[in-house]
């Protein structure tokens, strides 16, 4: 856009996110405590419905992203 040439992308470390909709929000406050590479974002909303998106969860970790999914899941 600036006439600038792109710089090199490179893959710092590797993430997964997740969506909180509805009651996963009450379910990530109680687990995220035990999961420090848990980055928990709540979007602050003040009443929780089915399906409405309360907020995300990235988890970054040196792991394959493939098992950082594996245990995001595992969770629920």
């Amino acid at each position: 856009m600036c006439g600038l040439p792109i710089p090199p992308i490179t893959l710092k470390q590797p993430a997964v996110m997740r969506n909180l909709l509805g009651d996963d929000l009450t379910i990530a406050k109680q687990k995220w405590p035990q999961h420090p590479e848990w980055h928990m974002h709540d979007y602050g909303k003040a009443e929780i419905r089915s399906g409405r998106k309360m907020g995300h969860l990235t988890v970054t970790d040196d792991r394959n992203v493939l098992d950082i999914l594996k245990q995001m899941e595992a969770a629920w």
